[in-house]
């Protein structure tokens, strides 16, 4: 009894591992078309679910990145607001709502390029023409 047991677990075992590999393409050679169409057609549920399932994964990743956005973006609103009234004259700060309503990267990528040197006295927004700079 433990004999055929045995051998019928033996012959499941030998089954599965040439259906396995049938279904990675290797030892195709006995298939009849039927069985190869078979094969192709199990392969393509599973292309289905695998790509169900990295749909999911990136709609998931999709969500926790916007909610992490959202998240930075009120930490720095809060940051901008606790900000000294002097330092928002000097440079505007890089709040939300600087970028809100832009779509493009251009926008984000404007500089103030003036260089400051120094302490400036209250209520004194720009710098004097240094001696050095050509007025055409």
């Amino acid at each position: 009894m433990e004999g055929d047991c045995l051998s019928s677990l033996s012959k499941k075992m030998e089954l599965l591992e040439t259906s396995k590999k049938q279904l990675l393409g290797e030892e195709l050679e006995s298939c009849s078309f039927d069985e190869l169409r078979g094969l192709e057609g199990e392969i393509e549920q599973s292309l289905k679910k695998i790509r169900k399932r990295k749909f999911h994964v990136l709609e998931e990743q999709i969500s926790q990145l916007k909610e992490k956005e959202i998240s930075l973006l009120k930490g720095n609103e809060s940051l901008c607001q606790k900000l000294p009234a002097w330092a928002s004259k000097e440079v505007p700060p890089p709040c939300p709502s600087y970028y809100q309503g832009t779509s493009t990267q251009s926008n984000r990528d404007e500089v103030e390029t003036e260089l400051r040197i120094g302490l400036f006295p209250a209520g004194r927004g720009a710098m004097a023409p240094s001696p050095c700079t050509k007025k055409g």
